[in-house]
């Protein structure tokens, strides 16, 4: 559960932690027993060494987590609310993933943005002004939306938008939005009103 969603029914043989510990991000979601449960655990390290020895332990642990990260992006963002669950993943499909480290900027007020973009994992921040004198106008985290308003305008960045520790972004390029959004029209409702830069 994240924010009062409730994300997951989780089973026997089912695993949950991986995404704090392949983003090195706190916890986005708590995890509740329904009945008596017994848990198996392996620490970070543990894990560190078994990856380094099999590759494929860590391939199967990213592949999950982006997996249940896009599930949890799709059932909490106010973007893909008023899709039904086949268009979500519709949607999600045509957005490709990047990471920033920390301070890397992502969107470059007066610059081009490349497309819609989203917050997977982590946070950004975003400001605005010359040099040292800028004003910080917010954080977002997973789920923000960023490029928006340069994007429906055709004009270029109002803000600055940098990586406030190690983060994933989701993008959806120019060219797709342009081409596809006609099959969302409500993404477009909600891009036109609000926007982050």
């Amino acid at each position: 559960r994240a924010n009062g969603v409730e994300l997951a029914h989780l089973r026997s043989r089912s695993f949950f932690g991986e995404m704090a510990l392949l983003t090195d991000a706190p916890r986005s979601a708590s995890v509740r027993c329904e009945a008596p449960t017994i848990l198996l655990r392996a620490e970070r390290a543990t894990l560190e060494l078994l990856a380094g020895k099999s590759p494929s332990v860590g391939e199967v642990l990213a592949r999950y987590a982006r997996g249940r990260l896009l599930r949890n992006l799709m059932a909490c963002s106010p973007l893909f609310e008023p899709l039904d669950p086949k268009r979500r993943s519709q949607l999600i499909e045509l957005f490709g993933s990047s990471v920033f480290e920390a301070g890397e900027v992502i969107i470059d007020e007066g610059g081009d943005s490349p497309g819609l973009r989203m917050v997977l994992s982590g946070s950004v921040r975003v400001s605005k002004g010359q040099g040292t004198e800028r004003l910080e106008l917010g954080q977002l985290g997973p789920g923000g939306i960023l490029g928006e308003i340069s994007l429906v305008k055709a004009g270029p960045a109002s803000a600055r938008v940098v990586a406030d520790t190690k983060t994933v972004i989701l993008t959806l390029p120019r060219d797709d939005f342009h081409k596809k959004v006609g099959d969302f029209p409500e993404v477009l409702a909600h891009i036109w009103q609000g926007g982050t830069e």
